[in-house]
């Protein structure tokens, strides 16, 4: 029995459908062995030699065993240098000889090409595995070096990378740029004039040629232009053009598209790529940077295109497609695996999300063979009195390869037939104010993109960069816009001006960008391809590196937060800005006998459609944007947490709550102390004090959260709760009544212990 090691459960299921009874076919689930965390895993002083740990032990456990019954092992991981990583792990751990022929690699998961690659194996790629160790060994060696001093400096649970602070850099940079553009660009730079004419029953726009200094002159113009009509006073056509079709799709390309035409995220699109992959074995692998197609599937498609569309589609010669001076060009452009499984032929096997994002690779695969289409443009040019306009539309000479891709077409307006002396009447006469071109937010189409520019990452870590950005509350998205968050730009700040060698991104005067990162991307393509030695690369890193940190332990200064001139409504203490993992919040300085949190909302210019209240900018775990209404008595939306005091007061008033021999319930001791806080002219919320004395009793484990005898979650007593006399009593009671809920209740003691001790 020979056994074939996979990385994907689902990849080693369809595998086995190919093959018969002679093989066995069983999944890694990706990498099995990391450097160790603690302590430190790499030694650098002996040629960067690395202590290993196992992922998961009971997988490797398993491979062992299955191992040790195979006539024959067969290592088929990814066809990148990850997969060969992996596949080399798998030599160390089941003592395989890397130089044996126990490699497999293909392109796209089909039966001829599995078994074409079971007949052509081969030895581990060591140059492969070099490159991808170096980045292992790099990437580890900044995460675990730096991100310590953010935890010693600003707080625990934060990190910092080689590519994704990089990547941070660029996004603050941007926003940075884009609000001196706003603020310079709060005028209109000029006003012209538009308006719309209609003939035979079709309407149509034109714009204004004139440009006016400011509003109150293009108000004249515009009451002017109301009045008289628009003449055509020329027609001009312009010669044929041609329209190229673009390159098929390679990662970086695909995610854009996804994002721009379908509204896919990057993460999505990734995920539902690897399933068109080794799922429904519809694609070529997806992780390249590669344009080029081979030369027997471009002699099928042109074939299919003449059999399908005719031969007046088919390009004279075959399509060449450049790929930017640094690809590795290891792999195919992403492709349809047949030219037979049509989008249509294969839509009841995927779900509608799939079906899409294969009928877009599927038709610009087609489109990148065929012919460039050929259009041609007619100018309208209109006089109205002293004022010129213009509009235009285009038509197809030739469709060419947009008779089956019009992805990002715009809509061309329909112009009449008109001769030049025809006069119309014009309607909707508007001013049009214009601006400078401000800097906009990068989304993820764009922000890919310019990663792939500046060199940052590799195709297979642009989705997971932008994830941990966002998962670490470095960086929201608005719609599609990917802004950066205060805690970004405070840790951006940091970074860059302790490690600006090592996360800064500079465009020289040839319009190219120079990196710490792009420049280790070239290294590790140069260990690849076997023209360097990958430890003088790493210490080539270390001898740049080492210094910097150095520098950084000495100079990071601590940050401290600012006072936000508000106090703690329980303490009285200042409250001041915090940061944690989540984001920047605020603390009170009485920490940690006072544990009150504060998280600010931020109120915005949306207002609630329901109340009319101003709407409050929230954020989900993944760092997405939503909105909340303010008010907290609009049932339809999130309630406001209760405000800080904006002065601090006197705490003697809670000697003054109320407190009876007979137990209370918690609602009606919330009342008491806010009553006793009104008297000292303090204004808290019942609901508020009731959520913070089951929040203050919870956390020092006299309740917990847990299901009550009706089934719904109520804080209820621990045993240490019952220690106090804490109790529970019903609200309602009987079979008929909708609410059956437990509260609790407070003893004398259990009141007296809240005000003394953690009020």
């Amino acid at each position: 029995m020979k056994l074939i090691i996979v990385e994907s459960p689902t990849k080693a299921n369809s595998i086995k459908q190919f093959l018969g009874d002679g093989y066995e076919v069983v999944a890694c689930k990706g990498h099995i062995r990391d450097i160790r965390e603690d302590p430190f895993g790499v030694d650098i002083d002996n040629d960067f030699e690395v202590a290993w740990v196992y992922v998961d032990k009971e997988i490797i456990d398993e491979l062992k065993e299955k191992a040790s019954r195979a006539s024959e092992i067969i290592l088929a991981t990814d066809p990148d240098r990850e997969g060969e990583a992996i596949a080399w792990h798998l030599c160390q751990v089941l003592d395989i000889d890397v130089e044996s022929k126990c490699r497999i690699t293909y392109q796209e998961v089909t039966e001829a090409a599995v078994k074409n690659a079971l007949e052509e194996p081969r030895s581990i790629d060591m140059d492969l595995v070099h490159a991808a160790l170096d980045r292992s060994i790099i990437d580890y060696i900044i995460g675990f070096k730096v991100s310590p001093l953010l935890w010693k400096n600003y707080a625990s649970g934060l990190s910092a990378g080689r590519v994704q602070s990089a990547v941070l850099y660029l996004i603050c940079k941007q926003e940075e740029q884009r609000r001196i553009d706003l603020e310079a660009n709060k005028n209109p730079t000029h006003w012209t004039l538009s308006a719309k004419l209609e003939k035979e029953s079709i309407e149509f726009a034109v714009d204004g040629t004139d440009s006016f200094p400011d509003e109150a002159n293009v108000k004249v113009a515009k009451g002017i232009a109301a009045g008289s009509c628009f003449v055509l006073n020329n027609i001009k056509e312009s010669p044929v053009r041609e329209s190229k079709p673009e390159a098929p799709f390679k990662t970086s390309t695909l995610m854009r598209s996804a994002m721009s035409y379908l509204g896919y995220d990057t993460t999505v699109t990734q995920s539902l790529a690897q399933d068109l992959f080794e799922k429904h074995h519809l694609i070529t692998y997806i992780r390249t940077d590669a344009v080029f197609i081979s030369e027997a599937f471009q002699a099928d498609t042109r074939e299919y295109i003449s059999n399908k569309y005719g031969n007046e589609y088919i390009p004279d010669t075959v399509p060449i497609y450049q790929a930017r001076p640094d690809a590795q060009e290891a792999h195919e452009a992403i492709r349809p695996v047949s030219l037979e499984n049509t989008p249509a032929s294969v839509r009841g096997n995927l779900s509608d999300t799939e079906y899409k994002l294969y009928k877009l690779i599927y038709d610009r695969y087609m489109a990148s063979q065929m012919k460039p289409s050929k259009s041609k443009s007619t100018k309208y040019s209109f006089k109205n009195g002293d004022y010129g306009f213009e509009c235009s539309s285009s038509e197809y000479v030739f469709d060419g390869f947009r008779h089956i891709y019009n992805y990002g077409q715009k809509q061309e307006q329909k112009l009449p037939s008109l001769n030049v002396g025809d006069k119309l009447t014009g309607t909707e006469i508007n001013c049009l104010p214009h601006y400078r071109k401000s800097t906009p937010h990068y989304n993820q189409a764009s922000l890919v993109e310019m990663m792939e520019t500046c060199g940052i990452g590799r195709p297979s870590t642009y989705a997971s960069t932008i994830k941990i950005l966002k998962d670490r509350g470095y960086i929201e998205q608005e719609n599609k816009d990917l802004i950066p968050r205060y805690l970004g730009e405070i840790i951006n700040d940091g970074l860059q001006q302790n490690f600006e060698n090592v996360f800064n991104i500079e465009k020289g005067e040839d319009d190219t960008y120079e990196s710490f990162t792009a420049r280790m991307e070239d290294s590790l393509d140069s260990v690849a391809h076997g023209e360097s030695n990958y430890v003088e690369v790493l210490k080539g890193f270390w001898n740049t590196f080492e210094p910097t940190l150095e520098y950084a332990e000495d100079h990071m200064t601590k940050w401290k937060g600012n006072n936000t001139g508000k106090y703690c409504p329980v303490c009285g203490g200042k409250l001041i800005e915090r940061i944690s993992k989540g984001g920047v919040f605020w603390g009170c300085d009485n920490y940690s006998a006072c544990q009150y949190t504060y998280n600010p909302p931020e109120i915005t210019e949306k207002v609630c459609d329901r109340c009319g209240s101003p709407m409050l900018k929230r954020h989900k775990q993944n760092g997405t944007v939503y909105y909340a209404c303010g008010n907290p008595e609009c049932n339809e939306h999130a309630a406001v947490e209760n405000e800080p005091l904006a002065s601090k007061p006197n705490m003697e008033w809670k000697q003054r709550i109320v407190v009876t021999h007979t137990p209370v319930k918690i609602t009606k001791f919330a009342k008491r102390i806010k009553a006793a806080a009104k008297e000292n002219g303090q204004i808290f919320k019942g609901k508020y004090i009731t959520d913070n004395v089951n929040y203050k009793f919870a956390r020092y484990g006299y309740l917990e959260l847990r299901e009550d005898k009706y089934g719904i979650k109520r804080y209820l007593p621990t045993d240490m709760g019952r220690l106090l006399d804490m109790t529970t009593e019903d609200i309602k009671q009987g079979p008929d009544t909708d609410e059956l809920m437990e509260i609790t209740v407070l003893s004398e003691a259990a009141q007296r212990y809240f005000i003394n001790n953690l009020l």
